[in-house]
């Protein structure tokens, strides 16, 4: 999660707010407080931001093994 997170200029920038480095720290150790913090834009792009890249890599997985199907059994 903090590499995902340092990776974007913008979550960078939270990263040195210390009470977002709490609140983060905290949902890392509870996910259950996760509800407590919803209301943080910050949090909610933090959050955003690491379902894009998740998904980005998840979509990248996939084009591989179609690629490699589609080689196999020249589809």
């Amino acid at each position: 999660m903090w590499a995902k997170l340092t990776a974007d200029p913008e979550t960078r920038m939270y990263l040195q707010q210390p009470d977002f480095v709490k609140m983060m720290q905290e949902m890392q150790k509870n996910p259950n407080n996760l509800n407590l913090y919803l209301k943080d834009q910050r949090v909610m792009r933090a959050f955003g931001d690491i379902k894009r890249r998740n998904l980005r890599r998840l979509l990248s997985i996939i084009q591989r093994r179609w690629s490699l199907m589609t080689r196999i059994f020249r589809i």
